[in-house]
């Protein structure tokens, strides 16, 4: 059923990466519709999808036995063949989404529970930290183009693979956890880290 994946950064607002899947079928009637079906900025929709690596079709060992209780017991799961990005979303792909649509440009909007209870020192830090990644007027920091998209939520992940579903014609999806894992193990099982 999947064929494709564009990986980048997102799961948290401030440092997930947005990873996307390219499937093969309908959206649903829930799909939003953006505006410039097929070009962004004279770009042709072939233009606007990321190298994509194919994932063969097959089973693999998820999880970890030494690690928190969530990712145990390690189990067996088959997944379909897909493609997954090579390269994180970049603040410029993510910048034709913003300009194309009116999208809210990535910033600290709400702060997340770890900084809320650290107290008003820890937000300083946090939003300090924050700050090189905040768009000014919808638009990404120039001396940060090629840098990975930061502070952005779930939904806004959503959003971008719509409109690049849109935008190109092609299906684009995030991936579940188990097409993330798997394509992050690459290839190697029993170990807690590929490297």
């Amino acid at each position: 059923m999947s064929r494709g994946v564009y990986q980048s950064g997102f799961s948290s607002e401030w440092t997930h990466r947005l990873h996307f899947w390219e499937l093969r079928g309908s959206h649903g009637s829930s799909r939003l519709r953006y505006p410039h079906p097929g070009h962004v900025d004279g770009l042709m929709s072939a233009d606007l999808l990321p190298e994509l690596a194919l994932i063969p079709a097959g089973e693999f060992l998820m999880g970890s036995e030494d690690s928190d209780p969530d990712e145990r017991p390690v189990h067996s799961v088959h997944l379909d063949a897909f493609l997954i990005g090579v390269q994180p979303v970049t603040q410029a792909e993510y910048g034709r989404f913003v300009q194309a649509t009116g999208h809210r440009a990535p910033a600290v909007y709400e702060l997340p529970l770890v900084v809320t209870a650290g107290g008003s020192g820890r937000e300083r830090s946090f939003r300090a930290s924050g700050e090189p990644y905040t768009w000014a007027d919808s638009t990404p920091p120039p001396d940060r183009l090629q840098h990975p998209v930061t502070l952005v939520r779930y939904s806004d992940a959503v959003a971008y693979c719509e409109w690049l579903s849109d935008a190109s014609g092609r299906d684009v999806r995030l991936p579940t956890e188990a097409e993330w894992e798997k394509a992050a193990r690459g290839g190697l099982e029993s170990k807690r880290y590929p490297w």
